[in-house]
């Protein structure tokens, strides 16, 4: 079956791949087993952002097709599209280290009612993510994403999430620090008038 089979927009996206990205995708959906070994894809590739993106956008196109209702798909092409969504997917969650694309995973395995792929996020979420991306997920408007999130900051130790709090509190401090030398310069000025 041919990528163009499946509709212009997912041929579009999968033509904006890079090959290693589109290699990754091949390899996983010609591999007999079902999902990455998670020591393997986590020690021997470094993290790729732009392959998150570009496979998020991937997954965002299939699963839409997916779900179109007046769609000019047989259901050979509909089973193949939902296998390349999942497969999609599985990758993402054995690779990204990105609070959008956690997001994503989340709330498509929360629709599905999969709780166990769900499980296996929050174990990632606490094992691969930087703290600035769980503080990130704190603020997301989806309720399962947060709560997993703030599940994962109550784990983190304690020197982490001072050193959150400190950088966090920066900005604010040199806008204050800021604001301060103005208030005084505007003083000396009315004290000289």
């Amino acid at each position: 079956m041919m990528i163009e089979d499946f509709g212009s927009r997912i041929a579009s996206v999968w033509q904006g791949l890079r090959s290693t990205t589109r290699n990754l995708i091949v390899g996983a959906l010609q591999s007999s087993a079902p999902t990455p070994p998670p020591a393997r894809r986590a020690s021997s590739t470094p993290y790729d952002a732009r392959a998150d993106w570009e496979l998020s956008r991937l997954l965002t196109a299939l699963d839409e097709r997916v779900s179109e209702k007046d769609s000019s798909l047989t259901p050979e092409q509909v089973r193949e599209l939902r296998r390349m969504a999942d497969t999609t997917a599985t990758v993402l969650q054995y690779q990204t280290r990105s609070a959008e694309v956690f997001a994503q995973l989340v709330a498509r395995a929360h629709a599905r009612n999969d709780f166990s792929r769900i499980d296996t996020l929050a174990d990632a979420l606490t094992e691969r993510f930087a703290p600035s991306e769980t503080a990130e997920l704190t603020r997301v408007a989806d309720p399962v994403v947060r709560a997993l999130a703030l599940e994962a900051m109550v784990q983190l130790p304690t020197g982490s999430l001072v050193t959150l709090l400190v950088i966090r509190s920066m900005p604010k401090w040199r806008v204050m620090q800021s604001n301060d030398k103005s208030l005084s310069t505007n003083r000396k000025k009315l004290a000289r008038s």
